[in-house]
């Protein structure tokens, strides 16, 4: 199954607002924090910013056999040729693939077009399907630490090829 990114925008407000809600995808990005619910109008407007913020690049995770949203990856903090990787994909699509190749084309478009050097990302170790697809995607892990909850996230980073 083949997967594309296209530049995230308001075209995919309804689905958006299912990963952005999500309990479940919560849990692995944001465990130990309240859960709260974004408003159709928070989204939106969200969305609408996108276009004009030069410190990311935000990336809808399409199927493509299908043309079904699947989940939005991010290059974030973009900065002295470095940037933070996240991604998140909708339950119903886990275990596919697609968060394997997502990953693959943001990093190279952040080290082919965007001209980074380095690019981090953080995981809690409750998420070993995320370690796997970062490992497998050719991050290394660089320290582990323990948040107050007991919680273990670790960070990771990959760099470019000289």
């Amino acid at each position: 199954m083949n997967t594309l990114l296209r530049d995230l925008s308001i075209q995919y407000i309804e689905d958006y607002m299912k990963l952005v809600n999500s309990e479940e995808v919560h849990k692995t990005t944001q465990p130990g924090e309240e859960f709260c619910e974004f408003s159709r109008e928070q989204i939106e407007k969200w969305l609408n910013s996108l276009a004009q913020k030069d410190d990311r690049k935000d990336f809808a995770i399409i199927e493509e056999n299908t043309d079904s949203f699947v989940g939005e990856v991010v290059l974030n903090h973009i900065q002295n040729q470095s940037a933070n990787l996240r991604i998140a994909i909708l339950p119903k699509f886990f275990n596919r693939g697609h968060g394997t190749q997502a990953v693959r084309q943001a990093v190279a478009y952040g080290f082919e077009v965007l001209l980074l050097n380095k690019i981090t990302l953080d995981v809690y170790t409750i998420n070993p399907r995320g370690i796997r697809v970062y490992e497998k995607c050719g991050f290394k892990k660089v320290s582990i630490k323990e948040e107050p909850s007991g919680i273990k996230e670790i960070h990771m980073e990959i760099l470019a090829q000289k």
